[in-house]
């Protein structure tokens, strides 16, 4: 069976590489190769800057360009209608409900 993914297919595939394994760039609230050839050619393939913003990536808190690494679910009459998504700085202390993306 032979696999030809679309270009589509290919650059979808491309940024989640790249959100996985990029550094962040707190100055922006983005994505930066750090000076790996590997990911800047990966940006440039994506027609990516280097850094590249992301702010569906930032934390949810007013001017906070940290990368959002918890969420809290938020519920409204016991349905769950998304989440808050903060930095360490601004994580919930102590609320058992929250999740973390943080590598330990």
């Amino acid at each position: 069976m032979t696999f030809n993914p679309s270009t589509k297919e290919l650059q979808k595939a491309l940024k989640c590489l790249c959100i996985q394994f990029a550094g962040w760039n707190d100055r922006i609230g983005g994505l930066t190769t750090d000076g790996l050839s590997a990911l800047e050619d990966a940006f440039d393939v994506l027609g990516w800057d280097d850094p590249h913003p992301m702010p569906e990536l930032c934390c949810d808190e007013p001017r906070c360009m940290k990368r959002a690494d918890y969420g809290t679910p938020l519920y409204d009459h016991d349905i769950l209608y998304g989440y808050h998504n903060t930095c360490y700085k601004h994580r919930p202390k102590g609320d058992k409900n929250a999740f973390t993306n943080e590598i330990t």
